[in-house]
């Protein structure tokens, strides 16, 4: 199997289980402030990483050079995006907040067109365009009337632009380090962040049960370490814009999980946005843009 064809496959992967986060982070905010939440988080996948590269890699060293990067990598990418996506889905729905973050392509594509001077093509912008549509209309406009939505609003797309940030910064990293020696040093530094703001952050656990154990592994294991393991890897074979157009799949597991879990409604619209969003994953993924857009 092709390094490509494993990339879309990973790819494929992060949009499943991060459509399903977004359920997980709302039951888990439950005890949870946002800033420990992710602490705890990332505490988590930090441990695992550790052994993981311990026991496949004999050197876990980095060159000091590099450690000033892998720092922002853990500000941006860590601290900087989940802080203000976990503050957010405080202030939204599940669903509304999939939908700012399907925002994510079309600032990937300026970045693309600012940081590594890649042209605009008619391809790629019917690929935003018809990603980005479909994920507003697969989220059904599901306002929930909370005084603190703009707000919301504000913090993810803050948390939108950090992520964009964070995979420019990383792509170079992955070119000179394995996957999973960039994404433990990347979650060590953005787990380190958060620890600064535990003593005024700290959770309530009464009444913490199995329930809630169960969602902070699946965040912590699958959705952080295993997550980010994927996109590390995935962002090494194809390009940034491509991986957030795929991105873009999210809102559909998530409204979905948001219908049978949160019982929020959906509407006949967002079959219509699914489909829109799946046909830009299509156009996007044509062999002969794939190959054009290679990092």
């Amino acid at each position: 199997m092709s390094n490509t064809l494993k990339s879309y496959l990973y790819i494929l992967s992060v949009c499943l289980f991060w459509g399903f986060s977004f359920i997980s982070t709302k039951i888990c905010l439950q005890w949870f402030t946002p800033f420990s939440l992710a602490f705890f988080r990332f505490l988590i996948a930090s441990v695992i990483l550790f052994f993981a590269l311990k026991f496949t890699e004999k050197d876990m060293k980095i060159e000091k050079k590099d450690i000033g990067r892998f720092v922002l990598c853990g500000f941006f990418g860590v601290f900087v995006y989940f802080a203000f996506e976990n503050l957010a889905i405080e202030m939204l729905s599940a669903s509304l907040a999939a939908i700012f973050l399907a925002l994510l392509p079309a600032f990937a594509i300026l970045a693309d067109y600012f940081v590594l001077k890649s042209p605009f093509t008619k391809r790629k912008i019917l690929s935003v365009s018809l990603s980005v549509l479909g994920a507003i209309l697969v989220g059904g406009f599901n306002v929930d009337g909370s005084e603190n939505m703009l707000l919301g609003i504000i913090l993810i797309i803050v948390s939108v632009l950090a992520w964009v940030i964070f995979s420019y910064l990383a792509v170079p990293m992955q070119n000179k380090y394995s996957p999973l020696k960039a994404t433990f040093y990347q979650s060590i530094f953005g787990t380190l962040f958060f620890m600064l703001s535990m003593p005024f952050s700290m959770p309530n656990f009464e009444g913490f049960n199995m329930s809630g154990m169960l969602n902070l592994l699946f965040l912590g294991v699958v959705c952080s370490a295993l997550c980010y393991l994927f996109y590390n890897f995935a962002i090494k074979h194809i390009s940034i814009v491509i991986c957030s157009i795929f991105i873009n799949l999210m809102p559909i597991v998530t409204i979905a999980a948001s219908m049978f879990i949160l019982n929020e409604k959906i509407n006949a619209m967002q079959g219509i946005g699914a489909a829109l969003i799946i046909g830009s994953v299509f156009l996007v993924t044509n062999k002969k843009e794939a190959e054009s857009n290679m990092d």
